[in-house]
């Protein structure tokens, strides 16, 4: 199942790529993040191997704007000599994600099978709903470059231009 993410992905990469740097890249990481959750979140419904592969290659297919969003935002927010830093800790969420993704998946285990929905369902559930609730956070919150920042002031925002071709100069 996890091969299907992959091969999404392969194909969907080159496409997201020229993607993101034609519009306004957080709208299309939170579009992209709330249709996520909501693949995710069907996984519920998925009763035999033909829909949950389906599943899965859409959830490749909206996971494939990830990475190279996240490169490109940590571009825009963060100077040269801060963004490996940075990097460094998205890949440090991903291992403490499976330490708290596992450790949740096992309460949701104990919920048994008795009920309506079964632990399986419920976990994408709720995983799913709290991804689309993030997107819509992340929709509301995240600008598109600091020049559109709500948090900077106009002369903020003329230093931290003029200081960075500085720089670079």
């Amino acid at each position: 199942m996890t091969t299907c993410i992959y091969i999404a992905v392969i194909f969907v990469e080159y496409p997201t790529n020229w993607i993101i740097q034609r519009v306004p890249i957080a709208k299309y990481l939170s579009a992209n993040i709330i249709i996520w959750g909501a693949v995710l979140a069907c996984h519920a419904a998925a009763t035999d191997f033909k829909t949950l592969v389906i599943c899965r290659t859409f959830l490749g297919i909206f996971e494939a704007v990830c990475q190279p969003a996240f490169l490109i935002l940590s571009s825009l927010w963060y100077k040269r000599d801060e963004q490996a830093q940075t990097v460094t800790y998205w890949y440090v969420m991903n291992g403490a994600q499976q330490i708290v993704g596992g450790l949740l998946a096992y309460c949701f285990s104990l919920l048994g099978n008795e009920r309506i929905i079964t632990s399986y369902q419920a976990i994408f559930i709720t995983y799913g709903c709290a991804s689309v609730l993030w997107g819509f956070f992340v929709l509301y919150w995240l600008p598109d470059s600091p020049m559109r920042a709500k948090c900077f002031s106009e002369e903020d925002k003329v230093s931290t231009i003029s200081s960075e071709y500085v720089t670079q100069s």
